[in-house]
């Protein structure tokens, strides 16, 4: 259930942030001359993320395209002039010289919608909260996963948000999203995102947590998608027409198929 005006009463709740369910279908090598060549599935909203060697985001498409089965389509630039062909160099771009890659999909799979609770808390869990949480958390940073209302939510996920649930005030945020009540300009470089994450640079940076927080590689993973998938709270959707007079429950699961060679 999703209300998209501005004011609205979901507009309110902390994990309005994020407008649209996101999955992962994949990463692509991008070829040294900046090219790259790969499929994705038909008929599927796909949008793109320029990605660092440490998997952060540089920068990310706002809008999404879809292809029909066999369709090929080549870019030069959303905001390229249009009125001209894009300018030939030597004798074509790498990729187009390569194979035609298929996306590596993420440890947890591309058939999975992003959810907090079960792709970050876990994480929070094993490598913070012995220091971020109980009734004196460090530095007032409580990451536990603990169920809080209004709405239900961890309490780590308002934390991260900047939603100081002791005063029902506001603090600064941990992550960078990107508001869906923003303009509509195109975006900078690392304008938001992991890049900058209060959350990720002091991983990355601090030296206190450099020595006494070792991330996996998986975890590490976790974390900058997630941040950079603009924080989603939901993996499902609220079924509004329950059974009986039941209340109304985010029991909405889609079946989502995994990325293949052959899409």
């Amino acid at each position: 259930a999703m209300h998209y005006l501005p004011n609205a009463a979901g507009s309110r709740h902390p994990a309005f942030n994020s407008w649209s369910p996101v999955r992962v279908l994949g990463t692509v090598p991008v070829l040294p001359d900046g090219s790259a060549c790969f499929r994705i599935p038909a008929d599927t909203a796909v949008y793109f993320q320029a990605l660092d060697a440490k998997q952060m985001e540089i920068r990310r498409m706002r809008s999404m395209v879809s292809l029909k089965p066999g369709e090929q389509r080549g870019c030069a630039g959303c905001h390229e002039s249009q009125a001209r062909a894009p300018a030939i160099r030597g004798r074509g771009s790498q990729a187009a010289k390569q194979a035609v890659a298929v996306p590596t999909p993420p440890p947890w799979g591309s058939d999975r919608l992003l959810g907090y609770e079960w792709l970050v808390q876990p994480v929070l869990d094993r490598r913070c909260t012995r220091c971020h949480s109980g009734a004196k958390p460090k530095s007032g940073v409580d990451l536990s996963g603990t169920r809080v209302e209004p709405g239900g939510l961890l309490r780590s996920y308002r934390t991260l948000l900047g939603l100081d649930v002791s005063t029902a005030g506001r603090r600064r945020p941990l992550v960078s999203t990107a508001s869906r009540f923003s303009g509509a300009e195109v975006s900078k470089p690392r304008q938001f995102g992991s890049h900058r994450s209060r959350l990720i640079q002091v991983l990355m940076t601090d030296t206190r947590h450099r020595e006494a927080v070792t991330l996996t590689g998986d975890e590490w993973l976790a974390l900058v998608t997630w941040v950079d998938a603009n924080a989603p709270y939901y993996d499902a959707f609220v079924d509004k027409r329950s059974a009986g007079t039941g209340a109304k429950q985010r029991n909405v699961r889609p079946s989502l198929a995994a990325s293949r060679p052959g899409d």
